[in-house]
């Protein structure tokens, strides 16, 4: 009794934030004299009893209690799958192992009935006939016993066993892992609180107890409808013959059967919703946890952004160099500038040597003043170059005409092409 009303008001304590007087004369002060304890300052200081008054959260999320406020990321869902850590309702493929299993029954009911019949027949009827009943001749009897038995059975485990494997697969897809058998000493503990804390005041205690609630209810309401509407006939069994009372029976119970497997088929399906909820609330992660992974998998921002810094270093000096070897620069004017060169060792063909975009264009078009290099202006010229010619390629002869233009419109360029040219 003592243990009852303690449980009851802890419980209660944590719905309604106090234990309502269960006490007959209220909570009272703890008296080591005295036999009745009082319970509300034997567990209200807790420091009293470092350790052994246990947490008895049932409805807050652990994940945030914890700090764990950020959505898992699919590399913690990959990880946790590769250990067969999934969200999965084990009742989705007992129901539909159920299901297979009745409608397997019923469509093989006849070669069941004929197998009895003729087991029957064999080992009971002409028991007579078999001869001595030795261990030499038990042996052969047992092992073909056995296979009219398993050959029987056949139809009904083969589909039991199809519709659980399509439960699963339904679930979680195909997955093979020996994980979740590797023996784990972290999972074995010897903390009394724990212990406590998981046998009487587990969320999961409260919300499997509450499905087992629900299920009775809709199956007991569910038998007394079936039953009652059939309870005349099954009093008419007794004025029929043995095999149609037998039949009426069967096909009643196989109905009372699948609508019972039905809706526990229906319930399973929250509870696979809650599962997955509760799935992807326990693999929730800190901030720090997603940098550290951000860390693992891209590599330490710091690191990558000085490598990306003397990435561009490199390129910004090798640009640079180029465009001392230029002849020309064409401009869009702020987006793209290509850097040319025209080669005097094969017939004065012009080369892209260096090309940018956005800063690069602007870096391109600073040292090209600063080195004397004629910048123009050619937006659609700029434009296809950049996009079609690679760096140290020749330009197409297509672009020839608009270059030669171009040229005309500098006297100084062209005079000095000319001289490499006679040269």
């Amino acid at each position: 009794m003592f243990i009852a009303r303690l449980y009851i008001s802890i419980l209660l304590k944590k719905l309604f934030g106090g234990y309502l007087g269960l006490w007959p004369n209220g909570p009272k002060p703890f008296d080591s004299q005295s036999s009745d304890w009082g319970l509300q300052p034997a567990f209200s200081n807790a420091s009293a009893l470092p350790g052994l008054v246990p947490d008895f959260s049932l409805f807050k999320f652990a994940a945030e209690d914890e700090g764990r406020t950020e959505d898992p990321t699919e590399l913690r869902k990959r990880r946790e799958r590769e250990k067969g850590h999934v969200p999965k309702s084990h009742e989705i493929p007992a129901a539909l192992g159920t299901l297979g299993g009745l409608i397997a029954l019923f469509v093989s009911s006849g070669w069941i009935l004929t197998s009895i019949a003729q087991i029957t027949k064999v080992y009971v009827g002409s028991f007579n006939s078999l001869g001595p009943f030795t261990e030499a001749s038990a042996i052969p009897m047992m092992i073909q016993l056995s296979k009219s038995f398993f050959l029987m059975l056949l139809p009904f485990f083969g589909a039991v066993m199809l519709m659980g494997i399509i439960g699963n697969v339904s679930q979680v897809g195909f997955l093979f892992t020996l994980e979740p058998l590797r023996p784990k000493l972290s999972n074995i503990s010897f903390s009394f609180n724990k212990m406590i804390e998981k046998t009487l005041f587990s969320r999961q205690i409260y919300i499997n107890l509450a499905k087992t609630l629900i299920k009775l209810t809709l199956i007991g309401f569910a038998s007394y409808y079936i039953i009652s509407s059939d309870f005349l006939d099954i009093i008419k069994t007794g004025s029929m013959g043995v095999g149609a009372s037998l039949r009426s029976i069967a096909m009643m119970s196989f109905k009372l059967a699948l609508i019972l497997t039905i809706i526990l088929l229906v319930m399973s399906i929250p509870d696979y919703i809650f599962q997955r909820l509760q799935y992807l609330e326990s693999l929730k992660m800190t901030k720090q946890e997603i940098k550290q992974e951000f860390r693992e998998q891209e590599g330490d921002p710091l690191i990558k952004q000085r490598q990306r810094q003397r990435a561009l270093d490199m390129m910004r000096t090798s640009v640079r160099s180029a465009i001392k070897t230029a002849d020309l620069v064409i401009t869009n004017p702020t987006h793209y500038a290509v850097a040319i060169r025209f080669l005097a060792d094969d017939n004065l063909r012009p080369v892209v040597v260096a090309k940018g975009e956005d800063f690069l264009a602007l870096m391109i078009r600073q040292d090209a003043k600063a080195n004397g290099i004629d910048v123009v202006e050619h937006k659609p010229l700029a434009r296809e170059l950049y996009r079609t010619v690679a760096v140290n390629e020749a330009i197409p002869e297509k672009f020839f005409i608009i270059i030669i233009e171009i040229l005309k419109g500098l006297p100084g360029l062209l005079a000095k092409i000319q001289r490499e040219s006679a040269a």
